[in-house]
């Protein structure tokens, strides 16, 4: 006995195929974008200090607090412009800008320790806070395009496949 088997028109659902192709493109797309944005910003940024280590710490030989360039790591360039600068401010060792790189190595090196001496938790949820705040801020670029996409395929779909449906009486 042999069987025969009849051939079936294969129907197919172009609509749910494409959404699936789009929904799989746009967890890549995510996924690269999130990873690229990771890889860019996130590891090139300098070290953060918390406020309850970087003040107690951050201080010159002389009490004055360490100011917005210092807080960011930025090293003093020894030249005779940032000496000028330092003797004007009132700066302490404002001669040796090596000394001051140097105690502002050290520095940081107190306030990393402190911030590494910090219970796992906090420095989970500290990098996870972190983290957050430059994932919200390329939200756009993130989403944007994916949701760029399924608009037009919509307005596609809606505008010239059902145009070219034979109209029903």
């Amino acid at each position: 006995m042999i069987a025969q088997f009849a051939p079936s028109p294969i129907r197919l659902n172009w609509a749910k195929g494409f959404f699936c192709a789009w929904a799989a493109l746009t967890v890549l797309w995510i996924l690269a974008s999130g990873w690229h944005a990771y890889t860019t910003t996130y590891l090139r940024l300098p070290f953060q200090p918390q406020v309850d280590c970087w003040e107690p710490l951050a201080k010159w030989p002389d009490g004055k607090s360490f100011d917005e360039w210092d807080r960011y790591g930025a090293v003093e360039l020894d030249i005779p412009s940032n000496v000028e600068i330092n003797k004007k401010n009132g700066e302490w060792a404002a001669d040796s800008i090596a000394e001051r790189n140097r105690w502002r190595e050290s520095i940081w090196q107190k306030v990393k320790d402190c911030q590494a001496a910090k219970p796992l938790v906090q420095r989970i949820a500290l990098g996870v806070t972190e983290n957050w705040s430059y994932l919200i801020s390329s939200l756009q670029l993130i989403l944007l395009p994916p949701m760029a996409v399924l608009m037009a395929s919509f307005i596609f779909a809606w505008t010239v496949v059902r145009g070219f449906r034979a109209k029903q009486l």
